[in-house]
């Protein structure tokens, strides 16, 4: 694999990098890059192979998943609270700016019942939303439109 595909973190970057040994019993041995154990399971694993392969390594790709807890200052979740997402854009006179337009359908977010604003991930059984991570990383601007009604 060389790239992750959109909407997904992966296994690219030098933390994330290893090696593997296939062991005479036919067990894959993952190693980090300085040579250290793999012991992060939960981003690839090595077992013995079957189905006429001798070993096999998974390697998963998480779907990016991204939420925001709406709060009062007493911890209380506050649902209905409108938000709009931005992307950085590169300035016309240098440097990097927060975009003029909230990004195609981040335009009106609402907290759910739990307070939650989810960036990235099932919204509901009908609904998924999902940020793409650029190349280096994206810089977001999340602001609030519309307060809970009672607050400013």
């Amino acid at each position: 694999m060389t790239a992750t595909p959109k909407g997904y973190i992966g296994l690219l970057g030098e933390r994330n990098n290893f090696s593997f040994i296939v062991n005479e019993d036919k067990t894959v041995t993952l190693k980090k890059s300085d040579g250290s154990s793999w012991t992060d399971n939960n981003w690839a694993n090595g077992k013995k192979g079957d189905m006429g392969k001798d070993a096999i390594i998974d390697i998963y790709n998480k779907p990016l998943n991204f939420t925001v807890i709406k709060e009062n200052v007493d911890g209380d979740r506050l649902d209905g609270v409108v938000f709009s997402l931005y992307k950085q854009m590169k300035s016309t006179v240098g440097g990097y700016t927060k975009s003029k337009t909230p990004m195609l359908g981040f335009e009106n977010i609402v907290t759910n019942a739990d307070g939650e604003l989810i960036l990235s991930g099932k919204v509901s059984e009908t609904e998924e939303r999902m940020l793409y991570p650029g190349e280096g990383g994206s810089v977001y601007y999340l602001e609030e439109k519309i307060p809970k009604a009672g607050y400013k």
